[in-house]
């Protein structure tokens, strides 16, 4: 445990009250139900050790990732693999690049070792590129640490490039350390690993962590891949006897059954970040997926508040799927404690006949945002409303909408920026949302005429926005002031 120290990282939940963590990155969909009854079954079985060798789950993990078991190490997590690596090598000069996951500095500091930084810059999309080929052929390094893809930058490395690293790395007598840990849930697993060149390159080491892939971070269960068996006999010292846990292993012998999982969750990350990252380039913004915080994940909070381990019949698209999920909820088709609405393509008339039934049965009605249309390239689409109306009317119950102007999605966005309503501005393109949700809430409003309310739609209402923009790109810079409308 931590003693005396500030935590570095996210995900204390415990010593503060959190809501809602942005620094925790793992599968969106959350822990798979099957991993979870492995682990409650082998929980019934603590009055036993562990076993210390991890025979089942490494002969399950070698069949897998298709290695010989002899090249596999299990930890307590990835970050007691980083530790023990570095306490068996004792390396003297490290290069590592900036920024990256911090445990790799942490580590090799414990024993005494010199970190140089390769700095990622923007320009260059916050890749290394071939500035770090002429680092490693100016400076002699005991060890190179490479994040593939970065944390927290998320970006992938170019294969070809860390090919030519791998190369150079044996070339120069550098040992090369690559955690993998988020590759698998980036879709570039097949052309980015460098499991293929364990064998010929004995001097390459592997990490991989069941915590990113299947949201299991409160278990620590953390996997080294190297040809190197000196080092993984020292790293093996190194470990206290029975580090992992028995409800551990068998959670990470039910993951490695959810292939299926992974590809869902790969789905769910690729067509959230694209559209998402889409909408705000046809705004002329570069927004990094990070700082969005969707009507989706206020949902999501505000039933995790309203009914803790809850369930949901959901119609709407992965990404709403994937936040009810992290907030503890489970998918019901049968009894559901909530019916919740969110836009979507997959609307059909099963969907909305089986959502009356089940809120005539008495679950309670969800929308994640109030909006009746919305634009697209191609002009106006019915919205979340729109979508909801025939199941409204149907049953007779009127839904609870999340999204803008709902003041808990502004209060939620409030305290995750940090600031007092006179301290920031909300940007939109509609009167009945956007600008309705800021002059509710004391927030100076901008109206951008690039969206669904026009400057004629506008002088219907009976409030006014601060400014009125032709587009998102007419914001003014800080350096000059704003001009009224």
């Amino acid at each position: 445990m931590l003693y005396q120290a500030e935590n570095p990282h996210g995900g204390d939940r415990y010593g503060r009250a959190v809501e809602l963590d942005f620094s925790v990155n793992t599968n969106p969909l959350g822990t798979p139900p099957a991993v979870r009854r492995a682990a409650a079954a082998a929980a019934g079985q603590m009055d036993r050790y562990p076993d210390p060798y991890c025979r089942e789950l490494t002969e399950a993990m070698a069949r897998s990732e298709d290695v010989p078991r002899e090249h596999i190490l299990f930890g307590n997590g990835a970050a007691e693999l980083i530790f023990t690596y570095c306490a068996a090598l004792r390396p003297r000069r490290a290069l590592e690049l900036a920024p990256t996951f911090s445990e790799y500095a942490a580590a090799l500091t414990a024993w005494g070792c010199q970190v140089d930084r390769l700095p990622l810059r923007r320009e260059e999309g916050f890749v290394p590129g071939p500035d770090l080929l002429d680092r490693l052929r100016r400076e002699r390094y005991d060890v190179l640490f490479l994040c593939n893809p970065n944390n927290p930058t998320g970006r992938l490395m170019d294969p070809a490039l860390l090919r030519e690293v791998l190369s150079l790395c044996r070339e120069r007598e550098t040992r090369l350390f690559v955690d993998e840990c988020f590759l698998d849930l980036s879709g570039g697993a097949e052309a980015g690993s460098l499991k293929p060149f364990l064998a010929q390159y004995p001097g390459l080491f592997i990490l991989k962590a069941f915590t990113k892939n299947y949201a299991m971070a409160g278990l620590r269960l953390g996997c080294g891949l190297t040809a190197d068996g000196n080092l993984l006999s020292a790293m093996g010292r190194l470990s206290q006897p029975w580090n992992v846990s028995l409800p551990a292993q068998a959670a990470g012998l039910a993951a490695l059954e959810e292939r299926e999982f992974l590809v869902r969750a790969r789905q769910l990350i690729v067509q959230e970040r694209s559209y998402l990252r889409r909408g705000l380039e046809r705004l002329g913004l570069e927004v990094d997926e990070k700082h969005f915080y969707t009507s989706a994940l206020s949902t999501a909070a505000f039933l995790k508040q309203q009914c803790p381990g809850g369930s949901a019949y959901v119609i709407g698209e992965p990404g709403l799927v994937g936040a009810l999920y992290e907030a503890g909820f489970t998918m019901n088709e049968v009894n559901p404690d909530y019916v919740v609405m969110g836009e979507t393509h997959a609307y059909s008339f099963e969907k909305i006949e089986r959502a009356v039934q089940l809120v005539r049965a008495g679950a309670k009605l969800i929308g994640t945002n109030p909006d009746l249309t919305g634009p697209v390239e191609g002009g106006i689409v019915p919205a979340c409303k729109a979508l909801m109306s025939p199941i409204e009317l149907a049953t007779g119950r009127q839904a609870y909408y999340l999204g803008k102007p709902n003041p808990l999605m502004m209060r939620h966005g409030l305290s995750l920026l940090g600031v007092s309503p006179e301290e920031c501005a909300i940007i939109g393109d509609r009167m009945d949302t956007d600008i309705v949700a800021g002059v509710e809430c004391g927030i100076d409003t901008v109206l951008v005429l690039s969206g669904v309310t026009t400057e004629h739609e506008m002088r219907k209402f009976p409030y006014r926005p601060r400014y009125v923009l032709s587009g998102v790109g007419d914001i003014a810079p800080k350096s000059a002031p704003a001009k009224k409308k």
